[in-house]
């Protein structure tokens, strides 16, 4: 006979998307030089760290979170955080 735990945590088909500019200033310099050149991409790149992503933690339950660099670790926690 198995018992059916309480659900603590359930995910369903999440999305995360951030945008990343074509061109990033890391001081007042880089920003004006930019400014001025007329062959600069403008906007930006949409990039999708988090696709569709499913899962239920049952109450009680030990969980880790592994993968590579640059895989969506922290932004998954950050995204159930509400950061």
């Amino acid at each position: 006979m198995t018992t059916k735990k309480e659900i603590a945590i359930s995910i369903e088909n999440l999305h995360k998307t951030f945008r990343l500019p074509h061109e990033q200033h890391s001081g007042l310099k880089q920003m004006v030089i930019g400014a001025l050149r007329r062959n600069r991409k403008k906007g930006y790149e949409l990039h999708h760290v988090l696709k569709g992503l499913d899962f239920e933690i049952e109450a009680g339950d030990f969980f880790g979170i592994v993968g590579r660099n640059g895989s969506g670790k922290s932004t998954l926690l950050k995204t159930l955080a509400g950061i």
